[in-house]
This record gives structure tokens, sequence and C-alpha cells, in this order.
């Protein structure tokens, strides 16, 4: 993480035209300086601008390798990878995460981690857990209890 190759490749993975190819300084032994190290950490940085809190993060974080900066820098864009390969066109049961008098239109316009956070409460509702209805996929999932119950009930 500290001459910001694997970072670039990750946000790579993410969105393709995100970084341009050229700009990025390739590792070459004896030849990565401090600089290059920088450019290459602050184009990944620049990439995820708005895509991410960025909130005390820069590139100093990175260069002086403190984990809690590269860590929230790392599970955000994991979760962004996460949630990048849902496809709606494939689930032909998306109709049940309706709520109210929502259309399935407007069930297919949310995020695909609201989906996501509908699809679990669904399957804990189902299995007769509704006290285990979460809001997000941080903090409400960290005990693995609604995802025991969701795993569950898919796999009776």
């Amino acid at each position: 993480m500290s001459d910001g190759l694997l970072l670039i490749k990750l946000i790579q993975k993410l969105d393709p035209e995100a970084i341009f190819e050229k700009a990025v300084n390739k590792y070459v032994k004896g030849e990565m300086n401090i600089f290059k190290i920088k450019g290459n950490v602050n184009l990944a940085l620049n990439a995820l601008k708005g895509k991410i809190k960025m909130s005390g993060i820069n590139d100093t974080g990175f260069l002086e390798l403190k984990p809690t900066p590269i860590l929230s820098v790392l599970t955000q864009v994991c979760k962004l990878l996460a949630v990048k390969s849902i496809n709606l066109n494939e689930c032909n049961e998306i109709w049940r995460l309706k709520e109210g008098d929502e259309t399935l239109q407007d069930v297919l316009k949310l995020k695909p981690e609201e989906i996501l956070i509908r699809w679990v409460n669904f399957h804990c509702h189902e299995a007769g857990h509704d006290e285990l209805k979460i809001k997000n996929l941080g903090k409400d999932i960290a005990d693995s209890k609604a995802m025991t119950v969701v795993l569950n009930q898919l796999d009776k």
C-alpha cells in the first residue's frame, strides 16, 4: 500500500476509467522515489473523491503506513467493489423487496447497498426475527446474528 499501486489496481477494478494509466508511476527497482510514490497515492485518492468518505485521509497516512487511514480507504473501496457486482436483471424475485405502495421500478432505482439491506431484512422477517432488522452493512451486521439467520433461511 505504501507505493499506491495496489490501491490504484483496486480503483481500476471499481472503475476502469477512473485513473489515466500513463499517469501511474510503475514500480521499477531503484527508481521509485518519494515523489513518484506520493504521485501514485494522490492519483488514487483523487480518483476516490466523491466515492468514499475522505475525512482525515491524505497521502501522509499512506506514506507513513498509518493503519487507520489505509484500512478506512480499503474497507470503503472493498465495500464498493462488493456491491458493484449486484445484477438485478438476474434476480427474478426482486419484487419481494417492495415496501408499501412501491413499484418494482422504485425498487430497481435503489442503491445496491439499500437493496442488500432490504434483502437481509426480508429474510430475517421471513424467519421470524424482526428484532434483527438492520439499517446499515457495517456495525449492524458486525455480530453476524442477522447474517446467520439469513444463511439458515437460505439453506434450511
